[in-house]
């Protein structure tokens, strides 16, 4: 479908290319679809179908969520609170990381990937955090959409949300301070222990070594 007459208004961003899909095409992809989508979220309807091509060789695109998280109080189980998305393949080897949903930052060990073959279909709530990855010798190509739900509420122009990404898997004998937004680096570990005690109140319990 990418290369046929039916797509225009191709724009480039970051390394992808993306064209929306015309209005008599994007519901005879909705109603062929509905009953993925709707297995998951009953009362959603797919809208604003776009055609996404992610060029080989490029840096993957920023982690990001297409929309905030529950609010406080909202029921986190709610698939129908916020608007959902979708993904079909067109390609195989399509790949995401996802992180997670109704987090407030993405934990790099809570990353997982997706790989997608052509034709699968991928649906998900709107606060998963995930990011599309690049092939080095192919091209991913996949259809998006946007699941609005009666109950939930999206802009016209809207825009995915970049999420904030924490590398939490670093190493316990790395020489840096692990709290967060602390810059400090020591020359060893026993620097960066002496600099957690007097600036974070860390405590160390020194075990004796086991006997022989």
């Amino acid at each position: 479908i990418w290369y046929s007459d039916i797509l225009d208004n191709v724009v480039e961003e970051l390394g992808r290319l993306q064209s929306p899909v015309p209005d008599q095409e994007a519901r005879a992809m909705a109603d062929t679809l509905q009953r993925f989508y709707k297995a998951f979220i009953p009362d959603s309807e797919a809208n604003d179908f776009r055609c996404v091509e992610m060029l080989a060789g490029r840096r993957d695109l920023p982690v990001r969520r297409d929309f905030q998280p529950v609010q406080p109080g909202d029921d986190p189980l709610d698939v129908t609170a916020i608007p959902g998305g979708m993904v079909v393949a067109l390609e195989n080897d399509t790949c995401f990381d996802v992180y997670g949903w109704n987090h407030t930052v993405a934990l790099r060990s809570n990353r997982k990937e997706i790989t997608l073959h052509k034709g699968d279909v991928f649906v998900y709530r709107g606060d998963l955090i995930f990011a599309p990855v690049t092939n080095d010798d192919t091209n991913n190509v996949y259809l998006h959409a946007y699941l609005d739900t009666p109950t939930s509420e999206r802009l016209e122009n809207h825009q995915p949300v970049i999420a904030p990404t924490v590398n939490d898997t670093a190493r316990m004998d790395d020489p840096f301070c692990f709290v967060w937004d602390c810059k400090f680096r020591a020359a060893d570990i026993i620097g960066v222990r002496r600099h957690l005690n007097r600036f974070h109140g860390f405590r160390f319990h020194h075990t004796s070594p086991p006997e022989e």
